[in-house]
């Protein structure tokens, strides 16, 4: 969904210091995303996982750059949202209306 290189242009990251780490964020991001967007099948059946679009991968990368900047779950003295309300926002733009009910 998306490389390395573009995460690191995202998050504004020169070197490779933190490269296995941002690829692990890049990973979890683009399973959150296709989670997200792949409608649950019917009857057991393998769902349809519908292809990646920009506004997916836009989300991603607002995820990789939230969970960049906010490495711990609780941080003290601040409040800081489960996911970034942006990121639901475009995830359910993409989502097709039967997965609604």
């Amino acid at each position: 969904m998306l490389t390395l290189d573009e995460a690191k242009v995202h998050l504004r990251v020169d070197g490779s210091d933190e490269d296995s780490y941002i690829e692990g964020l890049v990973a979890v991001a683009s399973e959150y995303v296709q989670g997200m967007v792949t409608p649950a099948a019917a009857d057991g059946a393998e769902p349809v996982v519908p292809a990646v679009n920009e506004t997916q991968r836009h989300a991603a990368r607002l995820l990789v750059g939230h969970w960049y900047e906010n490495r711990e779950a609780v941080a003290q003295g601040t409040i800081v949202p489960k996911v970034p309300f942006a990121v639901e926002m475009l995830l359910t733009f993409n989502r097709p209306a039967e997965s609604f009910f």
